[in-house]
Protein backbone atom coordinates (compact mmCIF):
# COMPACT_ATOMS: atom_id res chain seq x y z
CA UNK A 1 0.00 0.00 0.00
CA UNK A 2 2.85 2.72 0.95
CA UNK A 3 4.67 1.86 -2.19
CA UNK A 4 1.61 1.98 -4.18
CA UNK A 5 0.81 5.33 -2.34
CA UNK A 6 4.57 6.69 -3.07
CA UNK A 7 3.98 6.46 -7.12
CA UNK A 8 2.77 9.77 -9.15
CA UNK A 9 -0.69 9.40 -9.70
CA UNK A 10 -1.85 10.51 -12.95
CA UNK A 11 -5.54 11.04 -14.21
CA UNK A 12 -4.82 9.63 -17.47
CA UNK A 13 -6.08 11.31 -20.18
CA UNK A 14 -8.36 9.42 -20.87
CA UNK A 15 -8.68 6.56 -18.87
CA UNK A 16 -5.90 4.29 -18.68
CA UNK A 17 -5.09 5.08 -22.44
CA UNK A 18 -2.17 7.17 -21.76
CA UNK A 19 0.02 3.99 -20.68
CA UNK A 20 -1.24 1.53 -23.18
CA UNK A 21 0.37 0.62 -26.77
CA UNK A 22 -1.30 1.92 -29.42
CA UNK A 23 -1.97 0.78 -33.19
CA UNK A 24 -0.09 3.41 -34.00
CA UNK A 25 3.82 2.96 -35.04
CA UNK A 26 4.25 5.82 -32.65
CA UNK A 27 4.14 3.56 -29.54
CA UNK A 28 5.56 5.34 -26.50
CA UNK A 29 3.33 7.26 -24.61
CA UNK A 30 4.36 9.99 -21.78
CA UNK A 31 1.41 9.99 -18.86
CA UNK A 32 -1.05 12.92 -18.74
CA UNK A 33 -1.78 14.88 -15.69
CA UNK A 34 -5.04 16.55 -17.01
CA UNK A 35 -6.07 18.38 -14.26
CA UNK A 36 -2.35 20.11 -13.59
CA UNK A 37 -1.76 20.62 -17.32
CA UNK A 38 -5.93 22.47 -17.34
CA UNK A 39 -4.56 25.15 -14.20
CA UNK A 40 -1.72 26.12 -15.76
CA UNK A 41 -3.11 26.54 -18.81
CA UNK A 42 -5.87 29.07 -17.31
CA UNK A 43 -3.23 30.69 -15.67
CA UNK A 44 -0.80 30.97 -18.59
CA UNK A 45 -3.48 31.53 -21.32
CA UNK A 46 -5.06 34.47 -18.50
CA UNK A 47 -1.55 35.78 -18.15
CA UNK A 48 -0.64 36.33 -22.19
CA UNK A 49 -4.17 37.47 -22.50
CA UNK A 50 -3.80 40.56 -19.94
CA UNK A 51 -0.50 41.60 -21.96
CA UNK A 52 -0.86 40.81 -25.66
CA UNK A 53 -4.64 41.20 -26.14
CA UNK A 54 -7.25 43.63 -26.35
CA UNK A 55 -10.68 43.79 -27.00
CA UNK A 56 -11.07 46.39 -29.51
CA UNK A 57 -8.26 45.61 -31.86
CA UNK A 58 -10.38 44.36 -34.48
CA UNK A 59 -12.16 48.22 -34.95
CA UNK A 60 -8.64 49.54 -35.12
CA UNK A 61 -6.82 50.88 -38.25
CA UNK A 62 -4.90 48.24 -39.93
CA UNK A 63 -5.19 45.91 -36.45
CA UNK A 64 -1.97 48.14 -34.79
CA UNK A 65 -1.22 51.17 -32.58
CA UNK A 66 -0.50 54.45 -34.58
CA UNK A 67 3.09 55.65 -34.08
CA UNK A 68 2.36 57.98 -31.16
CA UNK A 69 1.01 54.93 -29.28
CA UNK A 70 4.11 53.30 -30.24
CA UNK A 71 6.49 55.78 -28.83
CA UNK A 72 4.42 56.26 -25.79
CA UNK A 73 4.87 52.15 -25.27
CA UNK A 74 8.54 51.87 -25.91
CA UNK A 75 9.29 55.15 -23.77
CA UNK A 76 7.60 54.11 -21.04
CA UNK A 77 7.03 50.66 -21.08
CA UNK A 78 3.98 48.72 -20.01
CA UNK A 79 3.70 48.06 -16.33
CA UNK A 80 0.77 45.30 -16.53
CA UNK A 81 3.46 43.50 -18.96
CA UNK A 82 6.26 43.51 -16.26
CA UNK A 83 3.81 42.52 -13.37
CA UNK A 84 2.68 39.69 -15.90
CA UNK A 85 5.87 38.63 -16.48
CA UNK A 86 7.46 39.08 -13.05
CA UNK A 87 3.99 36.85 -11.90
CA UNK A 88 5.51 34.04 -14.69
CA UNK A 89 8.75 33.86 -13.53
CA UNK A 90 8.00 33.17 -9.43
CA UNK A 91 5.20 30.50 -10.73
CA UNK A 92 8.46 29.40 -12.93
CA UNK A 93 10.29 29.06 -9.87
CA UNK A 94 7.72 27.13 -7.90
CA UNK A 95 7.15 24.77 -10.73
CA UNK A 96 11.40 24.52 -11.11
CA UNK A 97 11.52 23.85 -6.96
CA UNK A 98 8.47 21.68 -6.45
CA UNK A 99 9.48 19.22 -9.39
CA UNK A 100 11.21 15.87 -8.69
CA UNK A 101 11.95 15.34 -12.71
CA UNK A 102 15.74 14.46 -12.83
CA UNK A 103 18.43 16.38 -14.98
CA UNK A 104 18.77 14.06 -18.93
CA UNK A 105 21.44 17.02 -20.57
CA UNK A 106 21.37 17.48 -23.93
CA UNK A 107 24.81 19.09 -24.20
CA UNK A 108 24.80 20.75 -28.02
CA UNK A 109 20.66 21.62 -27.78
CA UNK A 110 21.25 23.17 -23.56
CA UNK A 111 24.86 24.91 -24.89
CA UNK A 112 23.45 26.18 -27.93
CA UNK A 113 20.28 28.05 -25.56
CA UNK A 114 23.26 29.19 -23.64
CA UNK A 115 25.20 30.66 -25.82
CA UNK A 116 22.61 33.14 -27.46
CA UNK A 117 21.10 34.30 -23.80
CA UNK A 118 24.63 34.81 -23.43
CA UNK A 119 25.37 37.35 -26.01
CA UNK A 120 21.46 38.77 -24.91
CA UNK A 121 22.36 39.45 -21.34
CA UNK A 122 26.27 41.01 -22.75
CA UNK A 123 24.51 43.15 -24.96
CA UNK A 124 23.58 45.31 -21.81
CA UNK A 125 26.47 47.01 -22.00
CA UNK A 126 27.02 48.45 -25.82
CA UNK A 127 23.05 48.96 -25.82
CA UNK A 128 22.20 52.38 -27.09
CA UNK A 129 19.24 52.13 -24.28
CA UNK A 130 20.59 50.40 -21.33
CA UNK A 131 17.51 51.48 -19.58
CA UNK A 132 15.28 49.70 -22.10
CA UNK A 133 17.63 46.93 -22.51
CA UNK A 134 17.87 46.26 -18.65
CA UNK A 135 13.89 46.28 -18.87
CA UNK A 136 13.99 44.06 -21.67
CA UNK A 137 16.10 41.80 -20.10
CA UNK A 138 14.27 41.46 -16.81
CA UNK A 139 11.24 40.34 -18.87
CA UNK A 140 13.99 37.86 -20.39
CA UNK A 141 14.45 36.47 -16.86
CA UNK A 142 11.32 36.08 -16.02
CA UNK A 143 10.07 34.18 -19.41
CA UNK A 144 13.30 31.82 -19.12
CA UNK A 145 12.57 30.71 -15.46
CA UNK A 146 8.71 30.49 -16.46
CA UNK A 147 9.82 28.02 -19.18
CA UNK A 148 12.35 26.47 -17.41
CA UNK A 149 9.92 25.53 -14.49
CA UNK A 150 6.97 24.48 -17.46
CA UNK A 151 9.70 22.65 -18.86
CA UNK A 152 10.40 20.66 -15.45
CA UNK A 153 7.52 19.99 -14.44
CA UNK A 154 5.40 18.68 -17.24
CA UNK A 155 6.66 16.04 -20.08
CA UNK A 156 6.46 16.63 -23.37
CA UNK A 157 3.17 15.44 -23.99
CA UNK A 158 1.65 17.66 -21.44
CA UNK A 159 3.27 20.41 -23.01
CA UNK A 160 1.52 20.12 -25.70
CA UNK A 161 -2.00 19.79 -24.28
CA UNK A 162 -0.99 23.04 -22.39
CA UNK A 163 -0.48 24.37 -26.01
CA UNK A 164 -3.89 23.10 -26.92
CA UNK A 165 -5.93 24.48 -23.91
CA UNK A 166 -4.27 27.55 -24.64
CA UNK A 167 -4.38 28.44 -27.94
CA UNK A 168 -8.18 26.71 -28.46
CA UNK A 169 -9.70 29.15 -25.72
CA UNK A 170 -7.78 32.23 -27.26
CA UNK A 171 -8.92 31.16 -30.74
CA UNK A 172 -12.77 30.33 -29.52
CA UNK A 173 -12.80 33.99 -27.69
CA UNK A 174 -11.54 35.95 -30.39
CA UNK A 175 -14.05 34.44 -32.50
CA UNK A 176 -16.77 35.43 -29.82
CA UNK A 177 -15.14 38.64 -29.30
CA UNK A 178 -15.56 39.46 -33.10
CA UNK A 179 -19.02 38.56 -32.52
CA UNK A 180 -20.09 40.77 -30.11
CA UNK A 181 -18.02 43.66 -32.19
CA UNK A 182 -20.30 42.78 -35.42
CA UNK A 183 -16.63 42.01 -37.33
CA UNK A 184 -16.87 38.69 -38.11
CA UNK A 185 -17.77 38.58 -41.26
CA UNK A 186 -15.68 36.10 -43.31
CA UNK A 187 -17.79 36.29 -46.62
CA UNK A 188 -16.60 39.86 -46.60
CA UNK A 189 -13.73 40.23 -49.31
CA UNK A 190 -11.72 42.90 -46.83
CA UNK A 191 -11.92 40.86 -43.64
CA UNK A 192 -9.34 39.35 -41.62
CA UNK A 193 -9.40 37.33 -38.38
CA UNK A 194 -8.19 39.16 -35.37
CA UNK A 195 -10.01 38.22 -32.46
CA UNK A 196 -7.52 40.08 -30.18
CA UNK A 197 -4.89 40.25 -31.57
CA UNK A 198 -3.17 41.63 -35.22
CA UNK A 199 -4.41 38.84 -37.82
CA UNK A 200 0.04 38.05 -38.09
CA UNK A 201 -0.03 37.71 -34.73
CA UNK A 202 -3.40 35.29 -34.40
CA UNK A 203 -1.99 33.39 -37.28
CA UNK A 204 1.01 32.66 -34.93
CA UNK A 205 -1.12 31.36 -32.13
CA UNK A 206 -2.95 29.58 -34.70
CA UNK A 207 -0.08 27.59 -35.61
CA UNK A 208 0.85 25.98 -31.77
CA UNK A 209 -2.48 25.00 -31.98
CA UNK A 210 -2.24 23.02 -35.45
CA UNK A 211 0.64 21.56 -34.42
CA UNK A 212 -0.18 20.84 -30.87
CA UNK A 213 -3.48 18.77 -32.44
CA UNK A 214 -0.81 16.83 -35.42
CA UNK A 215 1.56 15.82 -32.11
CA UNK A 216 -1.29 14.43 -29.67
CA UNK A 217 -3.68 12.83 -31.93
CA UNK A 218 -1.20 9.82 -33.00
CA UNK A 219 -1.03 8.84 -29.60
CA UNK A 220 -4.38 9.34 -28.39
CA UNK A 221 -6.41 6.04 -28.33
CA UNK A 222 -9.95 7.50 -27.15
CA UNK A 223 -11.80 7.94 -30.66
CA UNK A 224 -13.75 10.51 -29.00
CA UNK A 225 -10.97 12.12 -27.80
CA UNK A 226 -9.34 12.02 -31.39
CA UNK A 227 -12.35 13.39 -33.04
CA UNK A 228 -11.82 16.57 -30.77
CA UNK A 229 -8.14 16.87 -31.58
CA UNK A 230 -8.77 16.77 -35.25
CA UNK A 231 -11.70 18.89 -34.85
CA UNK A 232 -9.55 21.35 -32.89
CA UNK A 233 -6.61 21.26 -35.57
CA UNK A 234 -8.61 21.97 -38.54
CA UNK A 235 -10.76 25.34 -36.89
CA UNK A 236 -7.39 26.72 -36.18
CA UNK A 237 -5.96 25.93 -39.67
CA UNK A 238 -9.54 27.35 -40.68
CA UNK A 239 -9.31 30.59 -38.89
CA UNK A 240 -5.66 30.68 -39.94
CA UNK A 241 -6.93 31.21 -43.82
CA UNK A 242 -9.70 33.94 -42.43
CA UNK A 243 -6.49 35.79 -41.18
CA UNK A 244 -5.04 36.13 -44.19
CA UNK A 245 -1.95 35.69 -42.76
CA UNK A 246 0.27 34.43 -45.79
CA UNK A 247 3.46 33.89 -44.72
CA UNK A 248 1.91 32.14 -41.64
CA UNK A 249 -0.35 30.27 -43.55
CA UNK A 250 2.50 29.36 -45.88
CA UNK A 251 4.48 28.27 -43.60
CA UNK A 252 2.49 26.25 -41.44
CA UNK A 253 1.24 23.68 -44.56
CA UNK A 254 5.23 23.38 -45.32
CA UNK A 255 5.42 22.52 -41.60
CA UNK A 256 3.04 20.08 -41.72
CA UNK A 257 4.55 18.38 -44.60
CA UNK A 258 7.83 18.44 -42.74
CA UNK A 259 6.03 16.69 -39.94
CA UNK A 260 4.59 14.05 -41.93
CA UNK A 261 7.52 13.37 -44.34
CA UNK A 262 9.63 12.56 -41.04
CA UNK A 263 7.17 9.72 -40.22
CA UNK A 264 7.31 8.30 -43.89
CA UNK A 265 9.79 5.96 -45.17
CA UNK A 266 11.75 6.96 -48.45
CA UNK A 267 9.71 5.12 -51.06
CA UNK A 268 6.55 6.78 -49.57
CA UNK A 269 8.10 10.20 -49.60
CA UNK A 270 9.30 9.52 -53.31
CA UNK A 271 5.88 7.71 -54.65
CA UNK A 272 4.29 10.67 -53.19
CA UNK A 273 5.96 13.06 -54.58
CA UNK A 274 5.69 11.50 -58.01
CA UNK A 275 1.85 11.18 -57.32
CA UNK A 276 1.79 14.99 -56.25
CA UNK A 277 4.02 16.20 -59.44
CA UNK A 278 1.63 14.08 -61.76
CA UNK A 279 -1.71 15.79 -60.22
CA UNK A 280 -0.16 19.26 -60.41
CA UNK A 281 0.10 18.41 -63.92
CA UNK A 282 -2.71 17.26 -64.59
CA UNK A 283 -4.26 20.20 -63.06
CA UNK A 284 -2.94 22.82 -65.04
CA UNK A 285 -3.82 20.86 -68.43
CA UNK A 286 -7.65 20.80 -67.11
CA UNK A 287 -7.66 24.35 -66.40
CA UNK A 288 -5.87 24.83 -69.82
CA UNK A 289 -8.46 23.29 -71.48
CA UNK A 290 -10.77 24.89 -69.42
CA UNK A 291 -10.56 28.64 -70.22
CA UNK A 292 -8.80 29.65 -66.85
CA UNK A 293 -5.82 31.42 -66.26
CA UNK A 294 -3.92 29.50 -63.93
CA UNK A 295 -1.10 32.17 -63.71
CA UNK A 296 -3.51 35.09 -62.42
CA UNK A 297 -6.29 32.84 -60.46
CA UNK A 298 -3.97 30.85 -58.78
CA UNK A 299 -1.81 34.55 -57.77
CA UNK A 300 -5.18 35.58 -56.23
CA UNK A 301 -5.68 32.31 -54.46
CA UNK A 302 -2.59 31.86 -53.04
CA UNK A 303 -2.24 35.30 -51.67
CA UNK A 304 -5.21 35.36 -49.96
CA UNK A 305 -7.05 37.94 -51.58
CA UNK A 306 -4.59 40.26 -51.42
CA UNK A 307 -3.02 40.11 -54.37
CA UNK A 308 -2.99 44.24 -54.38
CA UNK A 309 -0.28 44.31 -51.61
CA UNK A 310 1.89 41.81 -53.35
CA UNK A 311 4.04 43.62 -55.62
CA UNK A 312 5.19 45.74 -52.70
CA UNK A 313 4.77 42.82 -49.73
CA UNK A 314 2.76 45.02 -47.72
CA UNK A 315 5.84 47.83 -47.60
CA UNK A 316 8.49 45.68 -46.58
CA UNK A 317 10.42 46.38 -49.22
CA UNK A 318 10.46 50.38 -48.11
CA UNK A 319 11.23 49.12 -44.78
CA UNK A 320 14.08 46.53 -45.05
CA UNK A 321 16.58 48.77 -46.40
CA UNK A 322 15.61 51.52 -43.69
CA UNK A 323 16.89 48.05 -41.58
CA UNK A 324 19.98 47.37 -43.20
CA UNK A 325 21.26 50.82 -42.82
CA UNK A 326 21.03 50.82 -39.12
CA UNK A 327 22.66 47.55 -38.94
CA UNK A 328 25.20 48.22 -41.01
CA UNK A 329 25.82 50.75 -38.02
CA UNK A 330 26.66 48.41 -35.64
CA UNK A 331 27.14 44.71 -37.69
CA UNK A 332 28.66 42.17 -35.73
CA UNK A 333 26.82 42.90 -31.83
CA UNK A 334 23.58 45.04 -32.74
CA UNK A 335 22.40 47.94 -30.46
CA UNK A 336 21.61 45.94 -27.21
CA UNK A 337 19.13 43.66 -26.76
CA UNK A 338 15.27 44.87 -27.88
CA UNK A 339 17.18 48.18 -27.72
CA UNK A 340 16.72 49.35 -31.12
CA UNK A 341 13.17 50.29 -31.02
CA UNK A 342 13.12 53.05 -28.82
CA UNK A 343 10.59 55.64 -29.14
CA UNK A 344 13.27 58.07 -30.91
CA UNK A 345 13.97 55.30 -33.51
CA UNK A 346 10.11 54.86 -33.81
CA UNK A 347 9.64 58.47 -34.56
CA UNK A 348 12.66 58.62 -37.15
CA UNK A 349 11.56 55.52 -39.40
CA UNK A 350 7.74 56.38 -39.28
CA UNK A 351 8.42 59.61 -40.44
CA UNK A 352 10.63 58.19 -43.31
CA UNK A 353 8.10 55.64 -44.07
CA UNK A 354 5.05 57.91 -43.48
CA UNK A 355 3.21 55.03 -41.39
CA UNK A 356 3.89 53.72 -37.88
CA UNK A 357 6.51 50.86 -37.37
CA UNK A 358 7.99 49.44 -34.95
CA UNK A 359 9.37 46.29 -36.56
CA UNK A 360 11.50 45.54 -39.50
CA UNK A 361 8.82 42.50 -40.32
CA UNK A 362 11.55 40.40 -41.09
CA UNK A 363 12.65 38.01 -37.83
CA UNK A 364 16.39 37.54 -38.92
CA UNK A 365 16.59 41.20 -39.42
CA UNK A 366 15.72 42.17 -36.03
CA UNK A 367 17.94 39.96 -34.59
CA UNK A 368 20.62 41.91 -36.27
CA UNK A 369 19.31 44.62 -34.80
CA UNK A 370 19.30 43.51 -31.22
CA UNK A 371 22.49 41.38 -31.09
CA UNK A 372 23.89 41.87 -34.35
CA UNK A 373 25.22 39.12 -37.07
CA UNK A 374 26.88 36.86 -34.35
CA UNK A 375 23.82 36.99 -32.39
CA UNK A 376 21.88 35.92 -35.42
CA UNK A 377 24.37 33.03 -35.82
CA UNK A 378 24.14 31.67 -32.80
CA UNK A 379 20.18 31.51 -32.63
CA UNK A 380 20.08 29.66 -36.10
CA UNK A 381 22.38 27.31 -34.47
CA UNK A 382 20.25 26.57 -31.77
CA UNK A 383 17.24 26.52 -34.28
CA UNK A 384 18.88 23.82 -36.01
CA UNK A 385 20.44 21.77 -33.45
CA UNK A 386 16.30 22.20 -31.53
CA UNK A 387 15.10 21.19 -34.77
CA UNK A 388 17.76 18.01 -35.33
CA UNK A 389 16.56 17.15 -31.65
CA UNK A 390 13.13 16.73 -32.14
CA UNK A 391 13.53 14.51 -35.17
CA UNK A 392 16.40 12.42 -33.64
CA UNK A 393 13.60 11.83 -30.60
CA UNK A 394 10.86 11.43 -32.77
CA UNK A 395 12.11 8.91 -34.80
CA UNK A 396 14.06 7.08 -31.92
CA UNK A 397 11.46 7.63 -29.06
CA UNK A 398 8.95 7.48 -31.40
CA UNK A 399 7.53 10.12 -29.12
CA UNK A 400 4.55 11.98 -31.38
CA UNK A 401 4.59 14.91 -28.91
CA UNK A 402 8.15 15.94 -30.74
CA UNK A 403 6.27 16.64 -33.78
CA UNK A 404 5.24 19.88 -31.58
CA UNK A 405 8.81 21.62 -31.77
CA UNK A 406 9.64 20.01 -34.73
CA UNK A 407 6.64 21.57 -36.68
CA UNK A 408 6.73 24.94 -34.45
CA UNK A 409 10.79 25.64 -35.70
CA UNK A 410 10.35 24.96 -39.25
CA UNK A 411 7.41 27.71 -38.73
CA UNK A 412 9.29 30.19 -37.10
CA UNK A 413 12.34 29.78 -39.62
CA UNK A 414 10.16 30.31 -42.21
CA UNK A 415 7.55 32.81 -41.22
CA UNK A 416 10.86 35.47 -39.83
CA UNK A 417 11.50 35.98 -43.76
CA UNK A 418 8.36 38.05 -43.55
CA UNK A 419 7.64 38.54 -39.79
CA UNK A 420 8.84 39.41 -36.64
CA UNK A 421 6.61 37.39 -33.91
CA UNK A 422 8.48 34.38 -33.42
CA UNK A 423 11.75 36.36 -32.34
CA UNK A 424 9.81 38.41 -30.15
CA UNK A 425 8.85 37.61 -26.38
CA UNK A 426 5.33 36.30 -27.17
CA UNK A 427 3.32 33.20 -26.36
CA UNK A 428 4.26 31.17 -29.06
CA UNK A 429 8.32 31.92 -28.48
CA UNK A 430 7.39 31.31 -24.58
CA UNK A 431 6.14 27.70 -25.38
CA UNK A 432 8.85 27.12 -28.18
CA UNK A 433 11.24 27.88 -25.20
CA UNK A 434 9.53 25.17 -22.91
CA UNK A 435 10.13 22.79 -25.30
CA UNK A 436 13.69 23.40 -26.10
CA UNK A 437 14.64 23.16 -22.65
CA UNK A 438 12.31 20.19 -21.75
CA UNK A 439 14.77 18.69 -24.92
CA UNK A 440 17.92 20.34 -23.35
CA UNK A 441 17.34 19.33 -19.83
CA UNK A 442 14.80 16.79 -18.97
CA UNK A 443 13.90 14.47 -21.75
CA UNK A 444 14.67 11.49 -21.69
CA UNK A 445 18.01 9.99 -23.53
CA UNK A 446 17.04 8.69 -27.14
CA UNK A 447 18.71 4.87 -25.53
CA UNK A 448 16.91 4.82 -22.73
CA UNK A 449 13.56 4.81 -24.42
CA UNK A 450 13.51 2.73 -27.66
CA UNK A 451 9.98 1.96 -29.85
CA UNK A 452 9.73 -2.19 -29.74
CA UNK A 453 11.64 -3.46 -32.82
CA UNK A 454 9.71 -4.42 -36.17
CA UNK A 455 10.59 -8.16 -35.03
CA UNK A 456 8.52 -8.39 -32.30
CA UNK A 457 5.43 -8.18 -34.47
Amino acid sequence: MSASLSEPRYHHWPENCATQQLSSPLVNVPPVNFQRVAVLAAIIGASFFLCEHSLQVALADAYTQTADEMQATAGGGNTLRRLVFLALGMLGGLLLVGSKTKLHINLLMIGSIGCFFAICYASYFWAIDPSMALRRLIVLSCVIVGSLGLARYLNLRELALLSLLITVALSSFGVLNELRLGTFRPWSGDFRFAGTVHPNTQGMILAVQIFSAAALWPATKSGQLRSWIVAAGMAGLLLLVLTKSRTSTAAVLVSLLAILLLQTKFSTKLLGGLAIAWCGAASLLLLWLTGIDPKKDFRDAVLLGRAEESDTLSGRHLIWPEMWDHIAQRPLLGHGFESFWTADNIDSVSETLQWGVREAHNGYLDVMLSVGQVGLLLGVVMAFIGLWSSARGYLQLRDSSYALPFGLIVFALLNSFLESGMVNIMLGTFLLGSYLLHIGLFAEPTTERKAPSSSAH
